[in-house]
């Protein structure tokens, strides 16, 4: 889709985006259970992520041509050409069907490819009434079903390209489907990140990293990829980082629904989360704050997926330790750093996380900005689902 037809479509889009975006914000409360300020922040982030869609384009375009320039300097019969994948099944996460569900099937067909969506019956309304935003130019098709039956659905059709997003635990089926029938995956299924505080860090960087955490718990009940699964705190800082924090709960402004929910579900959250099935590899910090937990070492803290409103924390002697813990370990979505900026970049790089952020928490940057402004604190390239519908292809010539 080009030209008129993308802004068509966009502004199409938005009008609707528009006219329903109270029912819209309804839907996610009730699939969902958020609060309805974190259902519209929710919602609100398609029209920022809509309105940025054109300037993506042209980003992509200028890109493309700036390779093209230069490649004619080596070769000037060759090209890169940028095309659509053609047949994309994408899966929808329960966490956040809005915006996913409307912004990526969205950037997969403006790409110019045919998309099907599997939709969890839990969400089933939200994603409905996102689908049904998009403009009839856009080539996507709603096709109801849990995240397991799309590994049914890769194994009976030919799809080019599968868009997961969702639990790590179908990751194993999935890729070796995909990896046997040639089609290329884009796996965005864990919910996994690691808050480090650093060893030089001071009580004011204590205080933020505690306020920080609290708001990624309350924030849409935890199930946010951008709330840490696990927070390092260095051996000696433990006992102030938990006095701290103790004090940032007691006084934070967590709903009472999010408090029931920890008393009733931490324990299927630890179940679900938990690949080894070591539950006493877990204990509670404090009696006051049941969704803080001590894990035994790094790998029980990184490998609990926790989609809801807990963390686990691990202490660490050494950031060289830290660094050798992180390098092998292939769940590293997200690195939040709180303390001095030294020791950060040489770790990140150390990592090979895919977003970092120094001293915030994404949940609460500004929503209106492109997928919450990521790109503003760190290195990501989250935003660009538009990108991600399109293969690059040499083009030569004699």
């Amino acid at each position: 889709m080009e030209g008129d037809h993308f802004s068509i479509g966009l502004t199409q889009l938005l009008g609707r985006l528009q006219g329903q975006r109270a029912e819209l914000i309804a839907d996610v409360v009730s699939d969902c259970g958020y609060v309805t300020s974190d259902a519209a922040t929710l919602v609100d982030a398609i029209q920022g992520f809509v309105e940025y869609l054109p300037t993506l384009l042209e980003v992509t375009q200028g890109q493309l041509q700036f390779e093209n320039e230069t490649l004619r300097r080596v070769s000037p019969a060759a090209r890169i050409a940028l095309r659509p994948w053609g047949r994309v099944l994408f899966v929808c996460p329960s966490n956040a069907p809005a915006p996913l569900a409307t912004i990526v099937p969205a950037s997969l067909a403006l790409a110019g490819n045919h998309v099907t969506i599997v939709s969890p019956s839990a969400i089933r309304a939200s994603v409905t009434r996102c689908v049904g935003l998009l403009p009839t130019e856009y080539s996507v098709q709603l096709w109801p079903g849990r995240a397991a039956d799309a590994v049914s659905q890769i194994a009976r059709n030919n799809y080019d390209m599968v868009y997961y997003t969702g639990s790590s635990r179908f990751f194993p089926d999935i890729s070796s489907l995909c990896a046997r029938s040639g089609t290329h995956l884009i796996y965005e299924g864990e919910g996994r990140g690691v808050a480090i505080i650093s060893k030089e860090a001071g009580e004011t960087d204590l205080h933020r990293s505690a306020n920080a955490l609290t708001e990624a718990l309350r924030y849409c009940n935890g199930k946010m990829c951008s709330k840490p699964t696990a927070v390092a705190v260095p051996a000696e800082l433990e006992t102030s980082f938990l006095e701290l924090f103790v004090r940032v709960a007691r006084e934070s402004k967590l709903p009472r629904s999010a408090e029931a929910l920890l008393g009733h579900t931490l324990a299927r959250f630890i179940k679900e989360g938990l690949d080894a099935g070591d539950f006493e590899a877990l204990t509670l910090m404090h009696d006051d704050v049941p969704y803080l937990l001590r894990a035994r070492d790094f790998a029980t803290a990184i490998g609990a997926e926790m989609f809801g409103p807990a963390l686990t924390v691990f202490t660490y002697e050494t950031i060289e330790a830290l660094r050798a813990s992180l390098a092998s370990h292939r769940y590293k979505l997200q690195l939040s750093w709180f303390g001095p900026r030294g020791d950060l970049l040489a770790t990140a790089d150390t990592a090979g996380v895919a977003r970092v952020c120094a001293n915030v928490q994404p949940s609460s940057q500004n929503p209106s900005l492109p997928w919450g402004g990521y790109g503003l604190s760190g290195t990501s390239d989250v935003l660009d689902f538009y990108r991600k519908g399109l293969r690059r292809v040499l083009c030569e010539s004699d």
